[in-house]
């Protein structure tokens, strides 16, 4: 069987941090949704929500990041729900999911292996975090 695999990059990301990316993750969730193939879409190292507004995100698995899977930084109204993330036990300081200066922020329903370190790290300026029936471990909560 074949796999296709996608690159956000290819639908026009960029590597700015400025640059609006929200219609090239849904060009490749739309050719990923209506492949009959299984298909992964990749997205960079690095990539993270920064300034960003209403944003809901299922269904990712995300392996293997350094230092965090996904940061959440200035945005609010945020939902994260049915992700998986794995790092290797022996991964060191590898955050699942970082918040910082961001508000109203859900987290749902996650599976996280983070290594040694947090499953949801939070920083300053984070209100309205709500975290619920995510399963994390080896590392902490």
């Amino acid at each position: 069987m074949f796999a296709l695999d996608i690159s956000v990059i290819d639908f026009g990301a960029g590597d700015d941090g400025k640059t609006d990316a929200s219609y090239a993750f849904i060009e490749a969730w739309t050719v990923a949704c209506s492949s009959d193939i299984p298909t992964t879409i990749f997205v960079p190292s690095k990539r993270h929500f920064h300034s960003s507004i209403d944003i809901a995100i299922q269904n990712v698995t995300s392996i293997n990041a350094e230092l965090y899977h996904m940061v959440i930084h200035l945005c609010q109204n945020v939902i994260l729900q049915g992700f998986r993330i794995h790092a290797p036990e022996e991964s060191p300081n590898t955050d699942g999911i970082h918040v910082e200066q961001s508000f109203n922020i859900r987290i749902l329903n996650i599976g996280m292996r983070t290594g040694d370190d947090y499953c949801v790290s939070i920083g300053p300026g984070t209100k309205d975090l709500w975290i619920q029936y995510v399963v994390c471990g080896p590392g902490m909560t």
